[in-house]
């Protein structure tokens, strides 16, 4: 921060510290870190081998998540969750870190792997029930280890009511393409003149 850096920060969400996310959220902001993300546990290698230690229910984390999120956001630091889908998010969808990844390209062991693709059809899996929810062309679901140690009981579908059903599909096309495009930069502008132009839409 002396040397004047956008400083950010990642918190992997365990079962050892997730009721403590507020007072790390407060430390963060403390320590005027610029941005801060809370990520759910991917578990794989020793996280996989210790999984009944290392990965808590996600539907006990979110009240503790949010509290975190509320901290920063208060604070005017800007804050995300990674790995956490859009059913457990409600109210606070616009701070989903996936609506904002751009398309990226990851070197492993001389192999070149498109991450933004491998990560939603590879490494993330949704229920059959998620098709029926309105964020289901936006959400990536949940890390594949997580269900099939739980299932899916935790996601409920999110169900719009009719008149707002056509501008939250209108803006889902719009994040799409801002991220097909990487447009991600300029999403702010994007999103502004949408919201401009459906702020008193009638259906």
């Amino acid at each position: 921060k002396e040397l004047g850096q956008f400083i950010p920060s990642n918190t992997v969400i365990t079962k050892s510290n997730y009721r403590h996310l507020p007072e790390i959220a407060r430390l963060l902001v403390s320590l005027n870190v610029d941005q801060f993300q809370f990520a759910f546990v991917h578990a794989l290698g020793s996280a996989q081998e210790n999984f009944s230690s290392v990965v808590p229910r996600m539907s006990m984390v979110i009240p503790y998540v949010k509290k975190g999120l509320d901290i920063g956001i208060k604070a005017g630091k800007k804050v995300m969750t990674e790995a956490i889908p859009y059913c457990l998010m409600s109210g606070y969808e616009k701070y989903i870190a996936e609506r904002l990844i751009p398309s990226t390209e990851i070197y492993e062991f001389n192999t070149k792997i498109n991450f933004d693709k491998v990560r939603p059809t590879l490494a993330k899996i949704k229920g059959e029930n998620c098709r029926q929810c309105d964020f289901y062309n936006i959400c990536e679901g949940v890390w594949r280890e997580y269900p099939e140690k739980f299932g899916f009981s935790e996601f409920k579908p999110v169900e719009k009511k009719n008149e707002e059903m056509v501008p939250r599909r209108l803006e889902q096309v719009l994040e799409n393409l801002i991220k097909q495009n990487n447009l991600v930069h300029q999403r702010k502008t994007l999103m502004k003149s949408w919201r401009n132009l459906f702020e008193n839409f009638n259906p």
